[in-house]
């Protein structure tokens, strides 16, 4: 009887969140989550790192599993679980934000927004139920597929110009979407292709990198693209580190006539709670950054004053 009660006991989930495979798959998710705050945040080259590391993590968690000695089957069983439900957010919530980020939140993006979860849902719930067709055969595009593809699009992203990358990016989406949930089958890439994506995400990580660094030759309100991107990391640690205690909101005031209506990074950075009462116009020179960050886009609108809670 002792052995029958030990046997049947519920084990701690976080006792999965040790194995090595989850390890790997919620790093995964970490980077989607960067991606998708920057995504909101509009500093695209920054979510498209967070977005392909978070295609490496996937195709990692499944190789470290296969390989990995001593696993029972409720560890493999959960991992797949765990690998279904982060594979929506990065490869179909996380996408559908950035189509919306792109595109100002407008009305218009909603259902393109929506069309992308429904068919990542969709499709896989089809792989739980179904699985491949055969030993390494996708039945419809696999998601990661859309990722890959929208990393590599991105680059386009200044070339041409915002309405049309728009138009374009809404519409590779759909038809992507399209292929995700249709009837035809599509390799599983594994083997090399393994390493063939290991050396994509250095590249892509390498040009987005170098692109923050050097935002298109550009300044941001005086400040080159390194200094942001470090007052962005200061700006994380500041959030995730902060004890909860009331604080007072304060403006980092940088002078207006240093400020450039160029990209949805110009502007100011607040600590604390967004200003009240404060908005900015939703026109091309600028839009507000919901949460503790709130960035003023225009020359013509000034740094507004301290406010207390």
């Amino acid at each position: 009887m002792a052995r029958l009660n030990s046997a049947s006991a519920p084990v701690s989930i976080l006792s999965f969140a040790k194995d090595l495979p989850n390890i790997c798959s919620l790093a995964g998710l970490l980077c989607t989550v960067l991606a998708m705050y920057y995504a909101i945040l509009g500093l695209f080259p920054a979510a498209m790192i967070g977005l392909i590391w978070a295609v490496f993590f996937d195709w990692s968690d499944g190789i470290i599993a296969r390989r990995l000695k001593g696993r029972n089957d409720k560890q493999r069983e959960f991992g797949g679980q765990l690998d279904s439900l982060i594979d929506i957010v990065s490869f179909s919530i996380c996408p559908a934000i950035i189509l919306l980020s792109y595109g100002h939140f407008s009305p218009w993006f909603l259902p393109g927004a929506f069309i992308i979860v429904a068919t990542g849902v969709l499709r896989l719930s089809y792989f739980n139920v179904f699985g491949l067709v055969e030993e390494s055969t996708y039945m419809g595009l696999a998601l990661d597929n859309n990722v890959i593809i929208l990393v590599f699009v991105f680059l386009l992203n200044g070339v041409i110009s915002q309405t049309s990358f728009a138009v374009f990016l809404y519409t590779l989406l759909m038809l992507l979407t399209a292929f995700n949930v249709a009837s035809i089958k599509t390799p599983k890439f594994a083997g090399r292709w393994y390493y063939a994506l290991m050396l994509y995400t250095v590249v892509m990580t390498a040009i987005y990198g170098w692109q923050l660094l050097h935002i298109q030759g550009r300044r941001i309100c005086g400040y080159s693209g390194d200094t942001i991107l470090i007052l962005l990391i200061l700006r994380l640690v500041q959030v995730f580190s902060r004890n909860g205690t009331n604080q007072k909101n304060s403006c980092s005031r940088l002078p207006a006539s240093r400020c450039s209506a160029w990209c949805p990074l110009d502007g100011y950075f607040f600590r604390g709670r967004r200003p009240g009462g404060i908005s900015t116009p939703a026109s091309a020179a600028g839009r507000a950054v919901r949460g503790s960050v709130y960035l003023v886009l225009s020359d013509d609108q000034p740094c507004p004053p301290d406010r207390n809670p």
